[in-house]
């Protein structure tokens, strides 16, 4: 009889030792199951701060092409100003220079 109890203790033994290695590999396994949670939120937030920035980017360069673009065209709007403020003055030298000789353009009157 003592040797069945001491049988029946190592068994009971052996049990309550498989429940905490049971325990320990389903806490594990929920642990592990938390961390893939955690890092697939993780990538989900990278991949969206990865757009967010692509957005921003894409954003920005059609704004600055929009403002070369622009800037582009004053540049023009002012050197067309410059040239015909040159022209203005050149065609008053000449005419001055004509009208000191006796001579003038020749315009049509319509």
């Amino acid at each position: 009889m003592l040797q069945e109890r001491c049988t029946m203790t190592k068994a009971q033994a052996d049990q309550l030792e498989r429940i905490k290695k049971d325990q320990m590999i389903e806490a594990q396994q929920k642990q592990d199951k938390e961390a893939m949670k955690a890092n697939q939120r993780s990538a989900w937030m990278e991949s969206l701060e990865d757009s967010s920035d692509r957005k921003y980017l894409k954003t920005m360069t059609n704004g600055i092409k929009q403002e070369i673009r622009l800037s582009n065209h004053a540049v023009i709007k002012v050197r067309q100003h410059q040239l015909k403020h040159l022209m203005e003055m050149e065609y008053a030298l000449y005419e001055q220079e004509l009208d000191s000789m006796g001579l003038t353009f020749h315009k049509d009157r319509i």
